[in-house]
C-alpha cells in the first residue's frame, strides 16, 4: 500500500516535457528575426527595393560625370573591352600609329606592357569559373565616375552597383 501511494505521488509530480520539435520551432522563431536584423544592419538587406539610377543620385553641380549601364555588353572576354580593338582596326588609328609623334611617345608601350603584366599576373583569377564573376557581379549593372575640378587634381569618386553575390563577397 505504501508503495502504491509513493508511486501515485511520484506520478503526479512529473512534468510533461515539451516535444523537441516544438522547442526547436520556438527557438528558431526567436533567434531568426534577431539574426536577420543584425545581418541587414551590418551587411546588406537582400530584400531591399531597387535603387534609382546614378543619374538621379549624383548632384547636378559636379564637373565630371561619366556613366555607363550594362557594361557587360562592351566585353567579349573580360577584361579586354571591344572598343580598343575596334579603334585599332580603323585606318585613322593606323595612320596615327605610323607618325613619328606616336612612336616617340612612351605611354602606348608602357600601357600595353602594364595591361599584359596585369593580365598575366591575374590570368587564373580571370579565367576561374567560380561563384563570383567580376564583370557581372561588380561592374556589369551600372558604373559611374564623378568628380569636382578634375583638371586640378580635385576630388573623384568611382561608383558601381553590385549584385547580391557581389555585396556578399565584399
Amino acid at each position: 500500500m505504501a508503495r502504491q501511494r509513493r508511486a501515485r505521488k511520484h506520478k503526479s509530480k512529473r512534468h510533461k516535457s515539451m516535444p523537441m520539435g516544438r522547442r526547436l520551432l520556438i527557438g528558431l522563431g526567436l533567434v531568426l528575426p534577431v539574426l536577420y536584423f543584425v545581418f541587414t544592419r551590418m551587411f546588406v538587406d537582400p530584400f531591399e527595393p531597387a535603387q534609382p539610377s546614378f543619374e538621379l543620385l549624383v548632384p547636378q553641380d559636379v564637373d565630371l560625370f561619366v556613366h555607363r549601364k550594362h557594361l557587360a555588353g562592351d566585353f567579349e572576354v573580360f577584361p579586354e573591352p571591344k572598343v580598343p580593338a575596334r579603334w585599332m582596326r580603323t585606318s585613322e588609328w593606323r595612320s596615327l600609329a605610323a607618325t613619328d609623334w606616336y612612336k616617340a611617345t612612351e605611354w602606348p608601350v608602357d600601357m600595353n606592357a602594364l595591361v599584359a603584366g596585369l593580365l598575366g599576373a591575374n590570368a587564373e583569377l580571370l579565367t576561374d569559373d567560380g561563384p563570383i564573376d567580376p564583370l557581372t557581379d561588380f561592374l556589369g549593372a551600372e558604373i559611374a565616375v564623378v568628380g569636382r575640378n578634375p583638371g586640378t587634381a580635385g576630388h573623384m569618386a568611382f561608383m558601381a552597383r553590385l549584385t547580391l553575390a557581389g555585396k556578399l563577397a565584399v
